[in-house]
């Protein structure tokens, strides 16, 4: 035993009743506590020699001995002493009237943590997600995926190791515990029914408004896994060749509210995978008149054929084509740089034509949308004339056989005479208007007749996916796959669904100007608070038990909660109250 001499281990063993081969190990979860240990030594046959163990026989705590079952009855592994919680039936109040009562001492008192859960569960409520759950699983099923996504929001990471703590710690709607291994069931009981997350999907998109406008856009997953068979080898944004995934993702583009996903392959291109996803919403919505905006790299002749024979309504961001459509209108319309052309409302320029286009032995018409920003050009033109300038300093100061290499970069064709490395750099003017001329320019392609305002304005308020994309990869690390098997994952990915489907509904709330009931105190600007604002603001309050009087209080609570809540669309006295997904008391245990 270590720190102890013989005649003290000699006392402890004593007290433990002097067990034969008897070891004495410090406890040190408790102070003043030791474990009780004997050696036992068995014969293994196979190895034609003795072993031995050691086998538990209890604990001495505070020179009392007790056996390891009732050392396990009393403590907690951490050594923290077990609280004994009443029965279900002495449930009911008791009258504080009777003196014997009252004389009583006072009850234990439970706590939990609440944070940003009540706002994170009302969200989820407010955008009807806890209602298609329920129509999708059963209930228990329902508050382990809500509070799963709540952890992850809250924690702001999706490692399972942390829930079944936290799940100690916070009030959730899932009252009960769950270890790594059951999280592993739950994720590999989501993905495998495959049924329950169509429907889930098919319930989302029947929310959908007749004619609404729905964006698109996918995002690569790094994973190692090597039991995901839709981990494939490509290359990443940054240029990196690794294994990867793809995760595509379809948003209601008035609310940023998450519609349906899909995974696919890491090999898969990005553009091959528009119309197989347009009609798997219109079949789960049963709705075919949405518009679809996609970003740049869609646009492929292929996909405008396609989607013109089916009669889709699309805005693209044009890409491969854009340099040919940005010319061909701007020579027709010379008015680029005149304040005729300016959309209303905006600093931009913009002309709409109509174009025709043969692919595959077939003709259909798009319209071509050109658009010209100032502020663009101002930002593209200071950038590249500053790359202009580092590398004429870079020619100044070379050597000649450093120009030389010099000539090798693309720069080099900006200017006249660079073969003669003894003389400084002359700018080509011609060269550099014929490339300059295209700075400020961009271009959509519609299968829809729409003018270029509409464009436009339709086209601006993509960006909702943009933050939708955002607000997963910083709220809880969407870009991180931890799982190692394929049902676990896609498990996942119904909890990542969930997630930012809360999230969706809280920014949008967040972005809201919100008055006062009191007319004396300024109204709340919107996006005057974060998510992360919302959960460090109320990182303090807790919600309290008293057994003896039966009674839930919240503690911890500050000034600025009421503006949270406010500013999050729920009543200010939000945190003054029991959450609704608090049935019993005994869920604070």
């Amino acid at each position: 035993m270590k720190g102890q001499g013989p005649e003290e281990k000699a006392r402890i063993l004593a007290i433990a009743g002097n067990p034969k081969n008897g070891l004495v190990e410090p406890l040190l979860s408790i102070p003043n506590g030791y474990r009780i240990l004997t050696r036992v030594y068995t014969y293994d046959p196979k190895k034609k020699r003795s072993a031995n163990q050691k086998i538990s026989l209890g604990v001495v705590i505070d020179d009392k001995f007790m056996t390891s079952q009732e050392y396990r009855s009393k403590y907690t592994k951490r050594g923290f002493v077990r609280v004994k919680y009443p029965e279900t039936k002495n449930e009911t109040p008791k009258d504080d009237s009777n003196p014997a009562t009252q004389e009583q001492e006072f009850g234990a008192i439970y706590q939990r943590m609440l944070g940003a859960v009540p706002i994170l569960y009302g969200s989820a409520v407010n955008c009807g997600m806890v209602e298609d759950l329920n129509k999708v699983y059963d209930g228990t099923v329902v508050q382990e995926i809500l509070s799963l996504a709540i952890h992850w929001i809250q924690d702001r990471d999706n490692v399972a190791r942390r829930f079944p703590r936290f799940s100690e710690v916070f009030a959730l709607p899932f009252p009960g515990h769950i270890d790594e291994e059951q999280l592993a069931r739950l994720y590999s009981h989501l993905g495998k029914d495959k049924a329950s997350i169509s429907k889930l999907f098919a319930l989302r998109c029947e929310r959908l408004h007749p004619q609404a406008c729905v964006n698109y856009d996918s995002t690569s997953i790094p994973t190692k896994a090597s039991d995901i068979y839709y981990r494939k080898f490509s290359k990443s944004k940054e240029g990196i060749i690794e294994p990867m995934m793809h995760l595509s993702l379809l948003v209601e583009q008035e609310t940023g509210m998450p519609l349906m996903y899909r995974l696919f392959s890491g090999n898969t291109p990005d553009c091959v995978t528009i119309v197989d996803l347009i009609k798997r919403i219109e079949e789960l919505s049963g709705k075919n008149d949405l518009l679809f905006v996609f970003d740049r790299g869609y646009e492929t002749k292929d996909n405008l054929l396609q989607c013109s024979q089916d009669q889709k309504k699309c805005l693209m961001a044009a890409a491969s084509l854009e340099r040919k459509y940005i010319r061909d209108v701007r020579d027709k319309y010379a008015d680029f740089w005149d304040a005729s052309s300016v959309i209303p409302g905006t600093r931009v320029h913009g002309h709409t034509d109509k174009v025709k286009i043969k692919h595959r032995g077939q003709e259909f018409d798009v319209w071509v949308h050109v658009f010209r920003s100032d502020e663009k050009n101002t930002l593209e033109s200071g950038a590249f004339y500053d790359m202009l300038n580092k590398y004429e300093s870079r020619w100044k100061a070379a050597s000649r056989l450093e120009r030389s290499k010099l000539l090798e970069d693309d720069c080099s064709r900006f200017y006249k005479d660079c073969l003669d490395l003894k003389n400084n750099l002359v700018r080509d003017d011609d060269v550099l208007n014929d490339y300059t001329k295209d700075f400020g320019f961009f271009a959509n392609v519609s299968l829809k007749e729409m003018t270029a305002a509409e464009a436009y304005d339709i086209y601006r308020r993509r960006d909702n996916i943009e933050k939708c994309f955002k607000s997963g990869k910083m709220g809880f690390k969407l870009d991180t796959a931890r799982s190692h098997r394929q049902d676990t994952m896609e498990g996942r990915f119904v909890v990542a669904f969930v997630a930012l489907s809360i999230l969706a509904e809280l920014k949008s709330q967040l972005a809201k100007e919100r008055p006062f009931e009191d007319k004396r105190k300024k109204p709340i600007p919107g996006k005057t608070y974060s998510v992360t604002d919302i959960i460090e603001i109320t990182a303090g309050t807790t919600i309290n038990y008293g057994q003896k009087t039966k009674k839930h209080w919240v503690g911890g609570t500050l000034k600025e909660l009421k503006r949270v809540c406010i500013a999050s669309g729920f009543d200010e006295n939000l945190y003054d109250q029991v959450p609704a997904y608090i049935e019993s008391w005994s869920q604070l245990r």
